[in-house]
């Protein structure tokens, strides 16, 4: 298993209408289900509502928020009671369609 730390940088919103900064200091998700895997990310993909949303405060659920919907990343952990085929490691393209779940936005080190 890889050494993950308790805190990572992100990309943030603040405020509609502003750009995003980098912060440090957030925690790095916790995995809640069987079902997830947690993931370094690696690469981003610039969706067009990530850079518009701001603009228009569109689909900005609170604030300060995280955005993002689409990353490329390495398996780093896993539940050990998971069944899932996914293995630390494993290369795997996320595609986050719950912007409400800061979580799984893409805009961090770690989903």
């Amino acid at each position: 298993m890889a050494d993950i730390p308790e805190t990572q940088t992100v990309l943030i919103l603040y405020a509609a209408k502003q750009p995003y900064e980098t912060a440090e200091g957030y925690q790095v998700p916790e995995i809640e289900d069987e079902h997830e895997v947690l993931v370094k990310t690696e690469h981003i993909g610039l969706n067009p509502i990530d850079w518009k949303a701001p603009d228009f405060n569109f689909a900005i659920p609170s604030l300060p928020y995280i955005s993002g919907r689409e990353l490329v990343g390495r398996v780093v952990r896993r539940r050990p009671s998971s069944h899932s085929r996914l293995r630390d490691g494993d290369r795997v393209l996320v595609i986050s369609t719950d912007y409400r779940d800061l979580r799984k936005a893409a805009y961090q080190q770690y989903v």
